[in-house]
């Protein structure tokens, strides 16, 4: 269980405070890859944390930073 919880932990600080998910050229198995998990590995743990996919989550981290982006102009 506890590297569920580190690797979910290393996961969520590349998105909420490196916000690896600006750069257009990363996706989910390039974040998999610098965390050195397998995809199917990682979408298992968030799926059980979250509910969704990694695709997923990347996906509504950049949807939602264009939301805060269209809501400040």
């Amino acid at each position: 269980m506890c590297a569920i919880s580190s690797t979910f932990l290393r996961f969520e600080r590349l998105m909420d405070k490196e916000k690896v998910y600006l750069n257009p050229d990363v996706s989910f198995h390039t974040i998999c890859r610098s965390l050195s998990v397998s995809p199917s590995s990682l979408d298992e743990i968030l799926l059980q944390e979250l509910g969704m996919n990694g695709d997923e989550l990347v996906d509504f981290y950049r949807h939602k930073d264009n939301i805060c982006i269209a809501l400040n102009f």
